[in-house]
């Protein structure tokens, strides 16, 4: 968030200075973040120096084939897309480049055609000056017009990349955003599966301690029966002891 507000430049800095000293492609990064565009590499040397590096990999470990295969395979078809846009922007700088040449060829062929004539013709020289400063003062609006719209394709450009670099942090922000959303979500899971069994642990205490007090209750009650029967008892046997003493 604190590199957010700095320019490119000074954001390139900070991205150095984040990096740890001894990473095995910290020369090309360097390279690649030069604030002069003439001095970063081009697409082909950045895929023979990647593809140098991996060359002096380990191999992995073989639980971590298919695990490398599949990073493999997806770092290179990253890597073929950015190579293809780097090179259709090179591309586009070469067309712009060779079509502002041709015009400044045209306009220099223009200019010694209007002058051959001028010295052809001197019984027109006044009227051929004229007109040849007309076409001169034509000419160079148009040279003018012709970079001003290379300015502005090479700024629409420019705002282009821009874009393109707003809208990929926007993505990774709304990529973390979601990751705390789903944090988030798991942690109220969590408690409310922790709740869920918190009540049905006391539920389950409440029930036995509800039929421990049945049991003591049906105990007491069979306590007390058994008290009864045993006084039944003794009263026969008393009557029983009466009834052997009259009849002696």
């Amino acid at each position: 968030d604190q590199l957010i507000a700095l320019n490119e430049a000074q954001r390139r800095e900070e991205y150095l200075q984040l990096i740890r000293s001894d990473p095995p492609l910290m020369e090309l990064i360097q390279r690649c973040l030069k604030n002069n565009p003439s001095q970063r590499p081009n697409a082909e040397g950045i895929l023979s120096q990647l593809q140098q590096a991996v060359s002096r990999l380990p191999p992995p470990p073989a639980e971590n084939k298919l695990e490398s295969a599949v990073l493999a395979k997806a770092l290179r078809r990253e890597k073929q897309g950015l190579s293809e846009q780097l090179e259709e922007l090179q591309r586009a700088q070469e067309r712009m480049e060779l079509a502002h040449s041709i015009e400044t060829e045209q306009v220099v062929c223009r200019l010694v055609e209007l002058s051959t004539e001028a010295n052809g013709l001197r019984s027109q020289v006044r009227v051929k000056q004229m007109e040849l400063e007309t076409n001169k003062s034509s000419l160079n609006k148009v040279i003018q017009a012709k970079q001003q719209e290379n300015q502005a394709k090479e700024q629409e450009m420019h705002t282009k990349i821009q874009a393109k670099e707003q809208e990929i942090q926007a993505k990774e922000e709304e990529i973390q955003a979601k990751e705390e959303e789903v944090q988030a979500k798991i942690q109220a899971k969590d408690k409310e599966t922790q709740a869920k069994v918190d009540a049905k642990d006391q539920e389950i205490q409440a029930k036995i301690q509800a039929n421990y007090m049945e049991i003591q209750a049906k105990d007491q009650e069979m306590h007390t029966k058994i008290q009864a029967k045993e006084q039944e008892i003794q009263a026969k046997e008393h009557e029983l002891q009466a009834k052997d003493e009259l009849k002696q």
